[in-house]
């Protein structure tokens, strides 16, 4: 007994004589070296704090009902509603889990799901406030897993989408206690050998977090066009969504606004005088979704910011991603592309060197109306498969479209996509019938009847490159 009480008392004396010697160190160290330790030590404890609490933010919780979901002290409800599309698939909202659905080898599902805020506001006295109330950002995830983002996994051929015939809502803001969005449509396509099980989940946050969803790429239900309408109000917020296709009875006092699509070769055309909108049939026509808005015409009487013209400016980068606002873009590292307005108002816009800014005209205004400035970056890629153009990718230099063959040191070849309004029409025997004047519509521009030589048809867009026939003609396209 007396050694082990020995052994202990030796062990006091080396971690005391420890202490005294890190404490003299300490007390030596200069004052940089002091203040590097203390700016380190803050740094430490700050990292054990603020890794506590983003574990406690992120930690993924149930309780009581089904596929309640609580997140840092916000709750929400994750439903599955509807499973299309899938006569063998199953699905299911247990009790203190997320909801989930079986999926069968080579399956495709359309899943709506229903996502309801759960989220009250305190008092200090733990009694609910009816009038402190908040919105929250959500985010839909999926996993092959139980226990969803906590241990975030996916099975091999399991892939979600968002459909494309609805508007995305895979991230955004949910309003307080009550306030539902639905439906948030999933697609999930299975491609492995084996059934597979998929589940969803929520992620939560104040609207000063950010968050994001796993789901990003959409699909496409069916090749026709999805054509959605928006009306908005005076300020451009969102007031509602239409069942159909606006007229201009059933939309009174609403003026055509701007149209947005998932393929920037789209080309949308409004028609003010018959009230349509429809897709230019040069441009895509299948495989894509637009969203049509009409903006509340300007008053006075009920919008502080109101005149009889508004103008907004829509800018588009390299990316896709667009940004709308009332102020003119800065420099000339954009392109203007095009101008709608909401009735038979035409717009341009030119840039000023002299001056540095943009120039709009605005021309035909015959009441009050909005007109949107559509500019993009000066190369918009149209096609491509990756992050940085390559060869095969489609681009567009203004409203001329070119394909990529090269892409070397920063250096971009790309033939056009075609061939020039130029030179002379010629009938199917090379008999000459006119000269393309260069007073005519797109003469010296791309033009897809410039073919050339096409068997049994005109030709359009040759030029005499020799005054004898060599190898069976002497013009060339």
């Amino acid at each position: 007994m007396g050694q082990k009480y020995m052994n202990i008392n030796r062990t006091i004396k080396r971690l005391s004589s420890n202490v005294r010697k890190a404490w003299r160190k300490l007390k030596y160290l200069d004052k940089t070296q002091f203040n590097y330790f203390i700016v380190t030590s803050f740094i430490g404890a700050f990292c054990m704090f603020t890794g506590g609490t983003y574990a406690a933010f992120t930690l993924t919780e149930t309780f009581g009902t089904i596929a309640n979901i609580t997140i840092a002290k916000l709750a929400y409800n994750l439903t599955i509603d509807d499973v299309e599309n899938c006569a063998s698939c199953t699905s299911s909202n247990p009790e203190n889990a997320n909801p989930y659905i079986t999926i069968p080898s080579n399956g495709v599902a359309y899943v709506d799901l229903i996502l309801t805020s759960k989220n009250r506001n305190f008092t200090s006295n733990n009694v609910v406030s009816t009038t402190r109330i908040f919105d929250t950002k959500y985010a839909i995830d999926y996993s092959s897993t139980s226990s969803g983002v906590t241990d975030f996994q996916v099975s091999d051929g399991i892939t979600v989408y968002y459909s494309h015939n609805y508007k995305y809502n895979m991230t955004g803001v949910i309003g307080a206690f009550g306030s539902s969005i639905q439906p948030i449509r999933a697609v999930v396509t299975n491609t492995s050998a084996s059934t597979q099980t998929v589940y969803f989940t929520v992620l939560g946050g104040y609207l000063q977090n950010s968050i994001s969803s796993n789901i990003h790429d959409g699909y496409y239900e069916t090749t026709a066009a999805t054509i959605r309408y928006t009306l908005l109000d005076e300020n451009a917020n969102y007031v509602s969504s239409l069942n159909a296709a606006p007229t201009s009875t059933n939309t009174v006092g609403y003026s055509y606004f701007r149209t947005v699509c998932t393929e920037s070769d789209a080309i949308p055309v409004w028609d003010f005088n018959n009230w349509t909108f429809s897709l230019d049939s040069n441009g895509r026509t299948t495989n894509v979704s637009c969203d049509v808005y009409f903006k509340k015409n300007c008053s006075t009487s009920n919008s502080s910011a109101c005149n009889d013209m508004q103008i907004y400016y829509n800018v588009k980068d390299g990316e896709g991603n667009e940004t709308l606002s009332q102020n003119a873009p800065i420099d000339n590292s954009v392109t203007f592309m095009s101008a709608t307005c909401g009735s038979n108002a035409t717009g341009s816009a030119s840039w000023n060197g002299t001056s540095e800014k943009w120039e709009i005209n605005v021309s035909g205004v015959d009441g009050p109306t909005s007109c949107v400035f559509n500019f993009g970056p000066p190369v918009r890629i149209l096609a491509k498969a990756g992050k940085y153009l390559t060869t095969g990718d489609k681009i567009a230099i203004g409203d001329q479209n070119f394909w990529v063959i090269s892409n070397t040191s920063g250096t971009i070849r790309a033939l056009a996509e075609y061939n020039l309004y130029v030179g002379s029409i010629y009938d199917s025997g090379a008999t000459k019938i006119r000269d393309i004047s260069n007073s005519e519509a797109g003469y010296g521009l791309q033009n897809p009847d410039a073919k050339g030589y096409v068997s049994g048809a005109n030709r359009v867009g040759t030029v005499p490159f020799a005054s004898t026939t060599q190898h069976g003609t002497n013009n060339s396209s």
